[in-house]
């Protein structure tokens, strides 16, 4: 018989389990993947979540029920005594201790096991003091706290080097957000850990839908290591990319072909739906092509920025992305005589009816939702909203909207669930929710009308 060893992962009642620790013959096992996504706790309206504790919470209930009732194995667990700690960095009581068989991590867990012993809080900046300090005066509701949660104030969050130990995927192979049990700011937000790895100790709404990694104790004896898988890392597939073509030559360069110099008189650009061209240094993805111009998205987030410089009401008619894309940017693209200004419609949010503000005239621009779902896949979900607590638009087409780089989200053009927010994608198209912030950094990827 030869039992589990600590990073390993094992099949246990037909789930995968990452060995956590192991302590007088019990081992501690957190799902590997994330099995669905739930509330922490249901409430009636999704911005009205009422105060909760881990003891009190539907989620907890969910778990230790219908889910543990599921379980092949449950005569191995072993019922454990939890420590509800209050949260380190607000103080927000945890409440009572309960004895469970299935729990979820708590921040100091998350932070033991999955790497960071360090829970010292950061000090804000003067800007970030200014802002709590003004949000401490004002009494506004639900949109106090809104503005609250999507200022990007990172003194909220445990981020580092050794991030990605936390990241957790879904069965489709797409990184997303997980509960901890553990309560944040206040008793109507638990925190949870983001699909990048940084732990929000501030938390979010608990009647929100979010990734559930259950976590146990398991008795070891008489228990054999069959089915325990390798450990090793596994990355999303890569789809293969199209054959990249190359933006013909250039009017007046001399270029070889067959073993002859030729003077270029005349060049048009040869582009197909799909394929991957390659224009003024970078490359893009032809999403369409109409009498003649071709819509390129770029393959990869060129950079980092920040939909507005401020956290503020914006559309993108007036936010400063538009305005880099159209000016800076623009003007270093050394083919920018081929790219055509177009009117770009800027609709409203289809879920949450946040104004999409006055079209525009672009040469450069970014996706909109509409967009991004009629070149990446449509499975229904924007028109018609899974349920009123979904933030995301979660399909099969995850992957072809994944973007393969260190930043992985998106930036659309959008409006998100308020005037404060936009959409964005992290393979899911994130209609609303926490990070769509305007002043939070995320991927940028132009899309522009090219004259072929």
């Amino acid at each position: 018989m030869e039992v589990p060893k600590i990073g390993e992962i094992i099949k246990f009642s037909g789930y995968d389990w990452r060995v956590l620790d192991i302590q007088n013959d019990q081992a501690l096992l957190l799902s590997e993947l994330v099995f669905e996504h739930r509330a922490y706790n249901n409430a009636q309206e999704i911005f009205k979540p009422i105060d909760i504790t881990w003891e009190e919470s539907t989620l907890r209930k969910y778990l230790n029920e219908d889910f543990y009732n599921k379980l092949t194995d449950k005569d191995r667990i072993v019922k454990t005594t939890l420590q509800n700690n209050n949260n380190p960095w607000f103080a927000t009581s945890g409440g009572n201790n309960t004895t469970d068989n299935i729990f979820l991590l708590s921040i100091e867990e998350v932070v033991k096991y999955l790497g960071d012993g360090n829970l010292a809080r950061p000090k804000m900046n003067e800007d970030e003091k200014q802002f709590w300090e003004k949000e401490s005066r004002t009494k506004d509701g639900v949109l106090n706290r809104v503005k609250k949660l999507l200022y990007p104030d990172y003194s909220m969050v445990i981020d580092w080097d050794g991030n990605s130990k936390r990241v957790a995927k879904d069965t489709n192979g797409t990184a997303t957000w997980w509960w901890l049990r553990s309560l944040g700011e206040d008793s109507c937000n638990a925190a949870h850990v983001f699909e990048n790895g940084c732990v929000l100790m501030r938390g979010f709404y608990t009647s929100l839908s979010m990734g559930v990694r259950p976590a146990l104790w398991i008795n070891l004896p008489g228990f054999d290591k069959i089915d325990i898988k390798p450990q090793q890392k596994k990355q999303p597939p890569k789809p293969t990319p199209p054959l990249k073509s190359k933006i013909s030559a250039k009017v007046g360069e001399i270029i070889e072909f067959s073993g002859y110099d030729w003077r270029v008189l005349e060049s048009k650009i040869s582009a197909k739906v799909g394929e991957i061209i390659e224009f003024s240094g970078y490359d893009w993805r032809v999403l369409d092509i109409q009498n003649d111009q071709a819509l390129l998205l770029s393959e990869l987030a060129l950079e980092a920025r920040a939909y507005n410089n401020k956290q503020t009401a914006i559309t993108w008619e007036n936010c400063t992305l538009r305005k880099y894309l159209n000016n800076d940017f623009y003007n270093k693209l050394t083919d920018r005589d081929k790219i055509v200004k177009r009117t770009i419609p800027n609709k409203d949010n289809q879920w949450f009816g946040t104004s999409g503000g006055n079209d525009t005239n672009d040469h450069i621009f970014l996706l909109s939702l509409e967009e991004v779902v009629q070149y990446f896949g449509d499975s229904g979900q924007l028109k018609n909203r899974p349920s009123n607590n979904t933030l995301c638009i979660d399909d099969k087409f995850n992957k072809k909207r994944i973007e393969y780089s260190s930043t992985s989200t998106w930036w659309l053009r959008s409006p998100g669930g308020n005037t404060h927010s936009a959409a964005y994608v992290h393979g899911s198209v994130y209609l609303g929710g926490d990070y769509g912030g305007v002043s939070a950094v995320g991927g940028v990827r132009p899309a522009l009308w090219l004259n072929l």
